[in-house]
C-alpha cells in the first residue's frame, strides 16, 4: 500500500492498511456518492483536523470479472486516477493530492482498489456555486475555459468534463481553479486509432469533444446564455498556445452541443415515458 509521507498518521488513525479496510463497516466516514460498484466516502477521524475523501471500487462477490478477463476500464480506474493526479500535479494543475492508494489483484488484473484524496479546502463546486451565484457565471465560465485550454495545450483531453468536475477558489488567497475526478484522460492517438474508434461508434479525443460537453453543462445546468458562452470562448482562445482555425473549431463545437442537447432531451423523454 502506498501512503504519502505526511498522511501516515491520519491513514493509521482511520485503520487503513489494505484494500479490504476501505470497506469496513466501522470506517469513520459517510458515503457521499454511491454508484454500486464504486463509492466515495467522506472520511474524518476524531483527534485529527484533516478531512479526506476515499474513492473505493470493487467487483462484487458474484461478478464474473473477479475470475474472468474484461472490464479493463473499470479494473484500472483506481490506478489510472492515482497516476493521472500525480501527472497533473507535476504539470502545475490544482487537483486533490493522493494520500494513499492500494489495489487487490486477481488473475486478470485488479478486482478492487482504494484511493484516499485530500480535501480541497477553500474550494467550492462550480456547479453548486454557480447555481447560488448567477452573477458569477462569467467567473465560472472563464475559469473552466482556462483549465480546458491548459489541458489542450498539452494534448490532454478529459473525456467527460462537466461543471461538477471543476472547483473555484473561494478563500482570501484565491488562486487558479481546480479539477477533480480524472480517472480517464485521453491523448489524441494515431490516425488509424482514431479511425478505429470512429468505426466502433466512439468519439476521438479532440478539443471539440471536450468543449461541447462543458458548454452544454453551462447551458443546461446553469441556464447560461450566449454572453456566458462568448466569455468562455474568449478565455479559452486567449489561453491556448495556438488554434489553427478558431472559427472552424467554434462551428464544429456548436454542432456537437446541439447534437448532445437533442440526445439528452430524447433520453429524458424516454425516461418520463417509462416512469
Amino acid at each position: 500500500m502506498w501512503i504519502e509521507e505526511t498522511a501516515i498518521d491520519f491513514v493509521r488513525a482511520i485503520g487503513l492498511q489494505e484494500v479490504k479496510d476501505g470497506w469496513r463497516a466501522d470506517l469513520p466516514g459517510t458515503v457521499v456518492n454511491d454508484r454500486g460498484d464504486r463509492q466515495v466516502v467522506r472520511v474524518a477521524c476524531q483527534g485529527h483536523p484533516e478531512v479526506a475523501y476515499l474513492k473505493r471500487w470493487r467487483f462484487g462477490p458474484q461478478s464474473p470479472y473477479r475470475f474472468l478477463p474484461g472490464a479493463k476500464a473499470l479494473r484500472n480506474r483506481g490506478r489510472s486516477e492515482f497516476q493521472n493526479l500525480g501527472f497533473l500535479l507535476d504539470l502545475g494543475f490544482v487537483v486533490p493530492r493522493p494520500l494513499a492508494f492500494a489495489e487487490e489483484r486477481g488473475m486478470w488484473g485488479p478486482v478492487a482498489s482504494i484511493l484516499l484524496l485530500e480535501n480541497l479546502a477553500g474550494y467550492e463546486s462550480c456547479l453548486q456555486w454557480g447555481r447560488e451565484h448567477p452573477e458569477g457565471h462569467v467567473l465560472v465560465a472563464t475559469g473552466v475555459a482556462e483549465i480546458m485550454a491548459r489541458l489542450h495545450n498539452r494534448d490532454i483531453y478529459h473525456r467527460s468534463p462537466s461543471l461538477k468536475h471543476f472547483y473555484l477558489p473561494t478563500g482570501p488567497d484565491a488562486g487558479q481553479f481546480a479539477l477533480i475526478d480524472v480517472p480517464r484522460l485521453d491523448r489524441s492517438g494515431s490516425g488509424m486509432l482514431e479511425k478505429a474508434r470512429s468505426w466502433l461508434g466512439g468519439e476521438t479525443p479532440c478539443a471539440e469533444r471536450d468543449l461541447s460537453k462543458v458548454l452544454l453543462s453551462l447551458r443546461d445546468e446553469l441556464s447560461a446564455g450566449d454572453d456566458i458562452a462568448e466569455a468562455f470562448w474568449t478565455a479559452y482562445l486567449n489561453a491556448r498556445d495556438s488554434v489553427a482555425e478558431p472559427r472552424v473549431l467554434r462551428e464544429r463545437t456548436s454542432g456537437l452541443v446541439e447534437k448532445r442537447h437533442e440526445a439528452r432531451r430524447k433520453r429524458q423523454k424516454r425516461k418520463r415515458q417509462r416512469d
